[in-house]
């Protein structure tokens, strides 16, 4: 404990340094938490994204990827307009499953379970 003695006008103030200390060690010990309450967070919300195979005119890392944000259904799309068909299969804005309407070009099948898009 360090202790601090100033002399103003006559009168002698201590000031003791182990408060400041304290505060510092609690300040250390809440980033602490707040960095494993991010590190927790982070694997719950990977755990909880959709999982839905990729490949095909996909590009990906991996045949498994996770699905986050707006991309929320697995999609398995087939490209009719060739002598030979094509497909993709990745994640995919719901939204997108619904608008599309050229059967005799592409058609798209859209899931919502981990997997699905086999």
């Amino acid at each position: 404990m360090e202790t601090q003695l100033t002399h103003i006008s006559g009168i002698t103030l201590q000031k003791d340094h182990s408060s400041d200390w304290c505060s510092e060690a609690r300040h250390h010990e809440d980033m602490k938490t707040v960095i494993v309450a991010v590190l927790v967070l982070l694997v719950i919300s990977q755990s909880e994204a959709l999982k839905c195979y990729c490949g095909g005119l996909r590009h990906c890392p991996s045949s498994v990827q996770f699905c986050h944000g707006f991309n929320n259904v697995c999609s398995t799309v087939f490209l009719h307009a060739e002598s030979t068909p094509r497909y993709s299969k990745s994640c995919m804005k719901s939204n997108v499953c619904r608008t599309v309407t050229r059967p005799d070009v592409l058609s798209i099948h859209c899931c919502s379970t981990d997997l699905c898009n086999r």
